[in-house]
Formats: structure tokens, C-alpha cells, sequence
């Protein structure tokens, strides 16, 4: 009998600490904080936007049934509006989804390789410009350019 009690409480002992564990699962991707910095009295925020559009890639990718657009609109614009501070624009957007996402995949790549150096050049051109036209605090949304908008 004892035999029969250590075999059902091995496997019991397994499924608790299995089921207790604290860790986050491993593809879950941290949100990356925003770049701060001010100058004189004026606060400036530099918000990158790569981690939701690369979201509307994947999601797009999985083919959900769902259309491009209302991806987008879940995965790009609504957090866009909230980061902005914009929740009440009533306006559909003024971005539009692309349905090029493996070259759009690739520019995020692209984009987060050199995110450092990005972030230096406007840091440094918002610096001069608030030396120039001091102004109000200042949020500024990076985002990834769509392949299929054409200069």
C-alpha cells in the first residue's frame, strides 16, 4: 500500500510545482520604456512603436480571419492612442495597414539595430530646436515607415 501512495504523490508533487510557477512564458516581450529627457523646463518623450507594429505583423502572419484593418486597429492604433494621450480622436486613423509585412518585418529589424543611433540624432535635433523655439513638454511616436507608401 505504501508503494501505491509514494506513485500517486510523486506525480501530485510534480503537477503543484509545475502549476506554481513564476515565471512569465518566454516569447512574452517586455514593453519597452519610452526616452526621456528635458531641457531648461521643457520635457521631451521619444515613444517607439516598433514592438506594436511587429505585434500587427505576427497577428497578420497567424491569419486570424481577421482583416488587416481591424488588426491594425487593435494592435497599432488603439495603443497609439492611449501613448499619446489622444483615447478621445474620433478620426479613424492617419496610418494605414500594410499588407507588405514581410518587408515591413524586415525595416523593424532594420530600425531596431540602429534604434541607438536614431534616438542620439532626434535627441540631439530636439535639443536644438528647444534652444531655438522653447515650448510646452513634448511627446514624439516613432514608427516604422509602410513599405507599400512610395516618396
Amino acid at each position: 500500500m505504501k508503494t501505491v501512495g509514494k506513485a500517486l504523490l510523486i506525480p501530485a508533487l510534480c503537477f503543484m510545482f509545475v502549476g506554481c510557477s513564476n515565471k512569465e512564458p518566454v516569447d512574452k516581450k517586455e514593453q519597452e520604456t519610452p526616452i526621456t529627457f528635458s531641457h531648461e523646463e521643457q520635457n521631451f518623450e521619444i515613444i517607439y512603436m516598433y514592438d506594436e507594429v511587429q505585434e500587427y505583423v505576427d497577428t497578420v502572419r497567424e491569419k486570424t480571419g481577421k482583416s488587416n484593418e481591424t488588426v491594425f486597429i487593435e494592435k497599432v492604433f488603439e495603443p497609439f492612442k492611449k501613448k499619446s494621450n489622444m483615447e478621445e480622436i474620433s478620426l479613424r486613423y492617419t496610418f494605414d495597414p500594410s499588407s507588405e509585412v514581410d518587408k515591413l518585418a524586415e525595416s523593424i529589424k532594420d530600425l531596431e539595430k540602429d534604434k541607438d543611433t536614431t534616438s542620439g540624432i532626434i535627441k540631439e535635433a530636439l535639443l536644438k530646436s528647444a534652444k531655438e523655439l522653447p515650448g510646452k513638454d513634448k511627446k514624439y511616436i516613432i514608427f516604422p515607415a509602410n513599405p507599400e507608401i512610395r516618396s
